[in-house]
């Protein structure tokens, strides 16, 4: 036998102290009923479905739009990272509005768009005060409905993912993170794949590939739709229509 390798029969045993230095364990909070919130339901112009949680006195509005099947497990192993930075450039113009102008507008609004890519799935998020909730509407469909994709706007997410990528092994929490993906799920496996790629594919990544992506995985589908509001739905579904007039 390895003599490095312990036997679980020598395992010693975990010592405990006679006392517990901080005194008993407070009693548990009562426990509380939860009811999962139901969505009220309305449909858009488009006929795209739309789930809206209202949410009485809150002073926020978010959308959120999820793309099924625009996630890592879409991507080819040659083109890994893509589906991250194809979000990233989408989410930044739109429309008439270059990055610089959109980025503007958004400030002005006080709101935020957002990405994230799962292995199934990509969705796009907007944030903003209840009163902005029209005019960020439409900036938010003018990203996912007219996108730019402007080559210097993937450029510049192209070379701050490579920066990153490069400094991920300098990174002890991120290395043993990658490590154990790749031995709990093969590191073939999409699971196991990282978000941002790896330096040897998203080097070769193009403005192209990333336009590609989106026609083919983001323009054709119609995205599982969610708002959280205080409005009612039929209010929802008036704004997100005005928004969507001439899109």
């Amino acid at each position: 036998p390895d003599p490095g390798v312990v036997s679980p029969k020598e395992e010693p045993p975990v010592e405990r102290p006679a006392a517990d230095a901080v005194g008993p364990r407070p009693a548990d909070f009562p426990a509380r009923a939860f009811a999962v919130p139901r969505p009220e339901l309305g449909r858009l112009k488009d006929g795209t479905l739309v789930r809206v949680f209202r949410r009485k006195g809150a002073s926020l509005a978010a959308i959120r739009a999820l793309y099924p099947g625009a996630g890592l497990a879409a991507e080819s192993a040659r083109e890994a990272g893509l589906a991250n930075l194809a979000a990233d450039t989408l989410a930044k113009a739109g429309g008439a509005r270059n990055s610089e102008s959109f980025s503007l507008e958004l400030e002005r609004l006080g709101a935020t768009i957002g990405t994230g890519v799962s292995v199934g799935a990509t969705a796009f998020s907007v944030d903003v005060p209840l009163a902005g909730f029209g005019p960020a509407s439409g900036l938010f469909f003018d990203a996912l409905l007219r996108p730019r994709m402007d080559g210097e706007d993937f450029g510049q997410g192209r070379d701050q993912t490579l920066q990153g990528l490069r400094e991920r092994p300098l990174e002890p929490r991120l290395v043993a993170n990658d490590t154990g993906l790749a031995a709990l799920y093969g590191a073939d496996s999409p699971y196991a794949r990282r978000l941002a790629g790896r330096l040897g594919t998203v080097s070769g990544l193009t403005p192209a590939a990333a336009r590609r992506w989106v026609r083919e995985r983001i323009a054709p589908v119609r995205p599982v739709v969610l708002v959280a509001a205080d409005l009612p739905v039929g209010e929802v579904v008036r704004r997100l229509n005005a928004a969507l007039a001439g899109r």
